[in-house]
């Protein structure tokens, strides 16, 4: 029993399944790959491993989002409880950004950790694998389960976003390669998360990094899902508007290719909708029923769709920008029966 996902190429051949991952996960999976494709390390914010599929040096024992590994959806965890990005001023070298389950009670709040690739660990001079340099940088107490990053266009800079819990306070933290990571920046704009399912849900930047949308499965204002406008010079955001019609049950939230709409999938409720930024209008494109998670673009131009725990398959839609004229969505089987699809993961490597 395990983890299972897909592995893309670079000349958009259909992705095949990739079943060696060394653990079971619910909620919260992040990968990196190199600039050629080929596994780097991943990790569920508890736990790193290696390309080898093997525990990375010193990869233990990061303050994450608390998941019960032998028993996937028991324990707290977090939507989007882990995120890998690279650092700007070193292609060896990446963060690792968890968020804490909050439902349950926890309290490990939101922190960084530090992986580099040129030391040893696990592999050789000529081969290095390596190692976590540092872990649980705190960096906020205690937070909602979203985050989400983005960089600017030529790669030198980049904002990690995260929102308190308990209050209506959007978090900007930024990484220069000039300056590495630096001090927080606060927006104050609603709506407040928390406390229980009111943190849970997720987020994601516009292609362009312009725009910002959340989802959560309750709040204590009206509506599920909001869009905000982002400054990426000062990291500060504005004018927020709740998508008509989206209620509650909003868990995962991504936008098109062409940046002209967001997809939200509403866990429980068992569908997905289509948001059109341009004329501010929710349309319903898939009802099939079951747990819908996150839901992440992929490289060979569609949104791949995280199902419940124990199944063996990913939705996927096929054709998601507004431009395509075609929303459909497909689902994608798992050829291996034991092994599990994970409900939520985060892909965002930086130049790579």
């Amino acid at each position: 029993d395990g983890a299972a996902g897909l592995s893309f190429d670079k000349n958009g051949n259909a992705p095949v399944v990739a079943n060696d991952a060394d653990f079971t996960i619910y909620e919260s999976i992040s990968i990196v790959s190199d600039c050629n494709g080929e596994l780097a390390f991943y990790t569920d914010g508890v736990k790193v491993y290696d390309a080898s599929h093997t525990l990375m040096f010193n990869g233990t024992g990061l303050l994450g989002p608390q998941e019960n590994n032998s028993n996937p959806g028991a324990g707290g965890s977090s939507p989007n409880g882990v995120l890998i990005v690279g650092d700007p001023s070193d292609t060896t070298k990446y963060y690792i950004f968890t968020v804490g389950e909050t439902i349950s009670g926890g309290s490990n709040g939101w922190r960084y950790h530090t992986v580099d690739l040129s030391q040893i660990g696990n592999g050789s001079a000529s081969a290095p694998l390596g190692e976590v340099t540092s872990k649980n940088n705190i960096i906020y107490g205690r937070v909602a389960e979203g985050q989400s990053a983005v960089s600017n266009e030529c790669g030198d800079s980049l904002w990690i976003v995260a929102h308190t819990y308990g209050s209506d306070t959007l978090l900007s933290l930024p990484i220069t390669q000039s300056s590495g990571v630096g001090s927080v920046v606060k927006t104050k704009i609603g709506p407040v998360l928390g406390p229980g399912n009111g943190c849970r849900g997720s987020s994601d930047f516009s292609p362009n990094g312009d725009k910002y949308a959340m989802g959560y499965l309750w709040s204590n204002t009206s509506g599920g899902g909001h869009i905000l406008d982002f400054d990426f010079s000062t990291g500060l955001f504005s004018n927020i508007l709740l998508m008509p019609g989206t209620g509650q049950g909003v868990y995962g939230v991504e936008f098109s290719f062409d940046g002209l709409s967001v997809y939200l999938g509403r866990w429980s409720l068992g569908k997905i909708d289509h948001y059109n930024i341009g004329t501010n209008t929710l349309t319903n494109v898939y009802t099939g029923g079951g747990i819908i998670g996150d839901l992440e673009k992929a490289p060979d131009g569609k949104i791949y769709v995280g199902k419940d725990k124990g199944v063996t398959y990913l939705g996927v839609i096929n054709s998601p920008d507004v431009s395509s004229g075609t929303l459909s969505l497909s689902l994608i089987h798992i050829s291996e029966p034991t092994r599990r699809t994970p409900i939520s993961y985060a892909v965002f490597c930086l130049k790579k």
